[in-house]
């Protein structure tokens, strides 16, 4: 089901400032907002220099504000997800499409730049505006980041508690696993391990008996938990690890310890390569600016 739409309301959607109230159930600070001057400044400088686009640039251009506008228009009206093909309808809240127009607006910022550019009488003040919206959402970004609430005790807790493992293991309604199929445990009674201090491993024995599928103590899936010893193979309805255990004579140990998925190495170097990327063009654009004016 669609929800949360509070935070996408015209109200929250357009406010300048990320000061978007939270309702008690949500323990994190989500605030949807447009970069709203942004846009305002791709789309001023989009038609000021717009005669100095190419021909693909300018298709490019259409084709962006169309489909920026569709979705902001599914972001305002959240009725009309229903009717999308079905897995999309699983984007349960709005603002997650909220990044996708930003996405869009990426584009348009970037090619009214290259409209200036080619532009040889252009003023260096829209840089200078752009630049300043930059520095202001950046100011908020830092702003929100540094008072993120959390039902945790303090930020440090986000990563390692005092006694037990990462709370990605175990916390509720933050990473239990919601994408593995659901399996009812065959074996009894759950596989529990002991998470008394904080180890690179933790292990448990369980009884000897028949094959078979036990319910564990651990709310995420095998993307953030490397199990040795059984195979994990799904969840309990409430988002609890399921695993296979072979048959066996004798006390059956099995061993958990974090795992670090391809998919976040790959996150955190698209992310440097992006900034680098990000100031290399930057620097680019300042030295040819630098240049034509000499």
């Amino acid at each position: 089901p669609i929800g949360l739409t509070a935070y996408t309301d015209p109200e929250q959607l357009f406010s300048i400032l990320r000061n978007t109230p939270d309702p008690p159930v949500v323990t994190a600070d989500v605030n949807a907002q447009l970069p709203v001057l942004a846009l305002l400044w791709a789309l001023i400088c989009g038609a000021a220099y717009w005669r100095f686009l190419s021909a693909a640039a300018k298709r490019m251009a259409i084709g962006l504000l169309a489909l920026g506008g569709a979705l902001l228009l599914l972001v305002l009206s959240p009725g009309l997800i229903a009717e999308l093909p079905k897995l999309l309808q699983f984007i349960q809240f709005p603002y997650r499409i909220v990044t996708y127009v930003d996405i869009c607006l990426v584009g348009l910022v970037t090619l009214a730049l290259a409209a200036m550019q080619r532009d040889r009488s252009t003023s260096l003040v829209p840089v200078l505006v752009l630049a300043a919206i930059a520095a202001f959402n950046f100011g908020l970004s830092i702003a929100q980041n540094s008072a993120v609430r959390s039902w945790l005790p303090g930020r440090d807790a986000a990563l390692a508690s005092a006694a037990r493992p990462p709370p990605t293991w175990y916390a509720p309604l933050q990473f239990a696993d919601g994408s593995a199929p659901v399996v009812a445990p065959s074996l009894a009674p759950p596989l529990e391990f002991p998470f008394e201090e904080i180890e690179e491993r933790y292990a448990a024995s369980y009884p000897p008996g028949p094959a078979g599928t036990a319910e564990t103590n651990i709310a995420t899936g095998d993307y953030l938990v490397e199990v040795s010893g059984a195979r994990p193979v799904g969840r309990t309805e409430d988002g609890r690890m399921v695993v296979r255990l072979s048959a066996a004579e004798r006390p059956r140990r099995v061993e958990v310890s974090a795992a670090w998925g391809a998919g976040i190495e790959l996150g955190r170097w698209v992310s440097i390569v992006s900034l680098l990327a990000a100031v290399g063009g930057a620097t680019v654009y300042w030295v040819r600016g630098r240049r034509r004016r000499g």
